[in-house]
């Protein structure tokens, strides 16, 4: 087709609405399979938007609960609204330390220091 003009490719195609049109009515993804045409991509609908997850609490959540939720990819999605979290309880991180940095300061903070507190403020009254 490389000398085609613009006439000639609409006869063609004229001729090719004809024929779709004298033939059976099929679904297009038949027609060309039997043409030997590979299926095409099925576009990917879009889903609605997922339930945001609820709040995570330190106070109701055990140290391994929290952890995984830390982790999981529902709660905090990017690495910034990790460290939103984590400075809207009172952790002081960097955006450019690693997500597992991060974690393991929000564990220590909220989780660690406040046992080891509680641990010596037992040994104190004994």
């Amino acid at each position: 087709m490389g000398h085609t003009t613009t006439h000639e490719l609409a006869a063609l195609l004229a001729r090719l609405e004809e024929t779709l049109r004298t033939g059976p009515d099929l679904p297009v993804a038949e027609l060309l399979a039997a043409l030997g045409v590979p299926s095409l991509k099925k576009t990917r609908r879009a889903s609605p938007p997922a339930e945001p997850p609820p709040p995570l609490d330190p106070i109701t959540l055990t140290r391994e609960e929290m952890a995984a939720a830390l982790y999981d990819k529902k709660h905090f999605r990017t690495k910034k609204a990790l460290a939103e979290f984590a400075r809207a309880h009172g952790v002081a991180v960097s955006e450019k330390d690693k997500v597992a940095i991060i974690i393991g300061q929000i564990l220590q903070v909220l989780y660690d220091i406040p046992r080891e507190r509680t641990t010596l403020r037992a040994l104190d009254l004994e």
